[in-house]
């Protein structure tokens, strides 16, 4: 290939390389880390992860919202590579997390972001939105929930609705209980016949206990045969 033809490897595969950087953050008394990218005038983007990760799961989103948001994923205390105190030197609960992310933040400068959560990034986001509504600009509306699904998908009419709509009952309403497809259909004394259970354990007929049924299990000149999901007693025909 010569130089004339010779083009850059981003222009080639069309990827744009884009900086991310990692950075450390002392926050009441406490060393942080965190990853950041992007322009600073972008909207913000703050992604907290769950356990038992850290911000680097999210290595390949951070670049790829780079071009958009000012994204910043932080390593809650005690995680990845911030400090991670003895549980006598400092309360591990999802209050006094938050209260590190809210001050990392301050530190930071951001003022209003939007907040993406997984697993312990959840209750923490969610006490960030109540402790100061104004900051928060978007979290799972139901907009961003039906975007996640359909997004990037060839027929979005193969994805059902019901995955981002309740199926019935408005706000606040109780939606009725699912019935198990394998619920007790007997019950003798108090007890069950289910035949997971009668297959582990005991089963209470009555007030008696038999075993649970065998090929060859005879008691009392009664067999004891399963048959469809259910147990029978049938007397044995006289020799």
């Amino acid at each position: 290939m010569t130089r004339r033809t010779r083009k850059r490897s981003s222009e080639i595969t069309g990827v744009v390389m884009v900086a991310v950087h990692h950075r450390h953050a002392q926050v009441r008394g406490r060393r942080l880390f965190y990853r950041e990218a992007g322009p600073a005038d972008l909207p913000a983007v703050v992604l907290l992860h769950g356990f038992p990760t850290s911000s680097f799961m999210f290595r390949g989103l951070v670049p790829a919202l780079a071009d958009g948001y000012h994204v910043i994923a932080p390593d809650h205390l005690g995680f990845g590579l911030s400090d991670a105190p003895p549980a006598d030197e400092f309360a591990y609960t999802f209050d006094a997390l938050t209260d590190l992310t809210a001050a990392l933040l301050d530190h930071l400068g951001v003022a209003r972001y939007a907040i993406y959560v997984q697993d312990y990034g959840a209750p923490i986001g969610w006490r960030l939105a109540p402790n100061d509504p104004a900051a928060i600009r978007e979290a799972l509306t139901l907009d961003a929930i039906k975007w996640q699904y359909l997004t990037g998908v060839p027929d979005p009419s193969l994805v059902s609705p019901d995955t981002w709509h309740r199926r019935r009952g408005g706000p606040g309403e109780r939606l009725p209980a699912r019935r198990c497809a394998c619920r007790p259909r007997r019950r003798f004394g108090g007890a069950t016949t289910h035949p997971k259970r009668a297959r582990t354990g005991r089963v209470m007929r009555g007030m008696r206990t038999i075993a649970p049924p065998r090929s060859s299990a005879r008691r009392r000149g009664t067999r004891i045969a399963r048959q469809g999901g259910r147990y029978r007693r049938s007397r044995q025909s006289p020799r």
